[in-house]
């Protein structure tokens, strides 16, 4: 039996968490698991004994992963597991199964709430986060999502570089969040019945570095290498490596990248989204990767913007804008666009590896 070493009372927890279900739903029980609203809730956690992070919903998601245990949880199960932070309080166990809170593996949950969203209403075209470059990355992960799934084979990472959150600037958290991702990959698609597949060198990682969720630069290092080299195809897709906080980090993300690329175990493609400033302009022609460079035509790209916002704005809800609003709107954001530069690492010739910059024209994130 697995045993916690919270520092503060779980008990406590429970009590504030069944004392609002009580209050709001009428029964301090009552499970998560609802069709009474139309609002759809779910919190993460890791689960411990299948070594991997978990949603727990307040409805059905028909992806086939919703764990037995977990799919008639109570309000209070969940919110006891999504918060059973490490060394803070103990284990959550529901039914078979123990869960700690959803840091480990899912700290920033942003890209699993658009796989739920993209899951309920997977004809819906709008969901992506950002605009323009953004939304160039967020198109392309749309295919690639798409072929992999219709493949059943290979694995997709991407990472999306942040102003705002410094968590989000660096290499370390870029590895991180890449690991994790091609190994939850794995997970999905050598999964037999209830239980996933998880590559033997992840599990050591964690094992050796638990409960903290921070490993050696060498270590994340050798088990990426090593899940990447499990998969047939392998595709990487960064977004806006022109928000890397300083210059050394972009010299660094590049120059992983191009590492990446040039070990031919990997089966790797890497796309990248950045504007074109001097120094990345500099150090992607210094990579020791051959390059092409392809223009985009801008003034295309930039009409195709003018044209889609012409053919928005004047839709609900921006049909109750006034039409001199409308147009101002529509004129502004059209001037925004700027000329962004998207490198593409890609196969070459057998035996070579390939570095393909794409000029184009978007709107500024």
């Amino acid at each position: 039996m697995l045993k916690g070493k919270g520092r503060y009372q779980g008990d406590r927890l429970v009590e504030e968490f069944k004392a609002a279900a009580a209050e709001f739903e009428g029964n301090e029980d009552a499970t998560l698991s609802s069709s009474a609203t139309s609002c759809k809730v779910f919190v993460c956690a890791f689960q411990v004994k299948l070594n991997m992070p978990v949603r727990l919903r307040s409805y059905t998601a028909g992806d086939g992963n919703e764990l037995p245990s977990i799919s008639q949880c109570t309000i209070w199960e969940a919110a006891r597991a999504t918060s059973a932070a490490a060394t803070y309080f103990d284990l959550m166990s529901i039914g078979d199964h123990h869960y700690v809170d959803g840091a480990t593996g899912l700290n920033n949950p942003v890209e699993a709430v658009l796989e739920e969203a993209r899951s309920l209403w997977p004809a819906e075209d709008r969901f992506h986060s950002g605009s323009g470059k953004t939304v160039l990355s967020s198109t392309i992960i749309d295919k690639l999502e798409n072929h992999l799934s219709e493949a059943r084979k290979g694995a997709l990472a991407y990472f999306y570089l942040s102003f705002q959150d410094k968590s989000f600037q660096n290499l370390r958290d870029l590895k991180t969040s890449i690991l994790i991702q091609i190994v939850s990959r794995l997970a999905m698609m050598r999964a037999r019945g209830s239980f996933s597949y998880i590559p033997p060198s992840f599990c050591r990682l964690r094992q050796k570095y638990y409960p903290s969720t921070t490993a050696t630069a060498e270590d994340l290092d050798k088990v990426l290498r090593d899940v990447l080299g499990k998969n047939e195809d392998n595709f990487i897709v960064i977004d806006t490596l022109d928000k890397c906080d300083t210059l050394d980090d972009r010299v660094e993300v590049m120059d992983f990248l191009s590492d990446l690329v040039q070990d031919s175990k990997h089966h790797l493609r890497v796309f990248v989204t950045s504007r074109p400033e001097h120094d990345i302009m500099d150090g992607m022609t210094n990579l020791k990767v051959s390059k092409t460079f392809i223009p985009f035509d801008t003034k295309s790209v930039n009409r195709d913007i003018q044209k889609h916002l012409s053919g928005l704005i004047p839709k609900a809800p921006f049909n109750k804008w006034d039409g001199d609003i409308q147009n101002e709107v529509i004129t502004g954001m059209a001037s925004f666009a700027g000329l962004i530069s998207r490198f593409k690492v890609w196969p070459g010739s057998p035996g070579s590896r390939t570095f393909v910059v794409h000029w184009s024209g978007c709107l500024r994130t």
